[in-house]
């Protein structure tokens, strides 16, 4: 196969970032067609993919939060849990880089994903961690976002 014409990494970043943002607007979006969450399971997974090749441990972090995510989102507990599971492990390499709003989401996640999984006590605890998270941002607008998120009907 030839080399390529553009600089790789650019192009890493620049899928990473755009198929992230476009999983998340998907995943926010209420009244997903079929296809759609197809899209935004596809989407989700490309990113991963993406910044397995140029992202720092935060960035993988937040890569396994939004897959879990995802797939509680279409009522996958298995993969969700798994994905789960890895965002918690994940927090702990990148612990230097992450922020109360990283916390609040991948607590969320393992919430959900738990709920999903019939495991009330695990998920319990972690809406208490995500309670616990959302009390310590101080940024104005990632409380904003934070709020959004946690103020959805789907809210677990």
């Amino acid at each position: 196969m030839d080399e390529p014409t553009f600089d790789l990494e650019t192009a890493h970043r620049w899928f990473a970032a755009r198929m992230n943002n476009q999983a998340w607007e998907l995943l926010e979006s209420e009244g997903r067609t079929s296809q759609q969450d197809e899209l935004m399971r596809s989407t989700a997974y490309a990113a991963a993919r993406h910044w397995s090749e140029v992202g720092q441990s935060i960035n993988h972090q937040r890569a396994e939060c939004l897959l879990a995510h995802v797939h509680a989102a279409l009522g996958e507990a298995s993969a969700a849990v798994h994905h789960a599971r890895r965002a918690l492990e994940l927090m702990t390499e990148a612990e230097d880089s992450i922020e109360a709003f990283d916390r609040v989401f991948t607590h969320d996640a393992a919430a959900r994903a738990y709920l999903l999984a019939e495991q009330p006590p695990l998920a319990a605890s972690h809406r208490a961690q995500v309670q616990s998270a959302r009390s310590s941002i101080t940024d104005a607008s990632d409380l904003e976002v934070v709020e959004a998120w946690l103020g959805r009907d789907d809210s677990a």
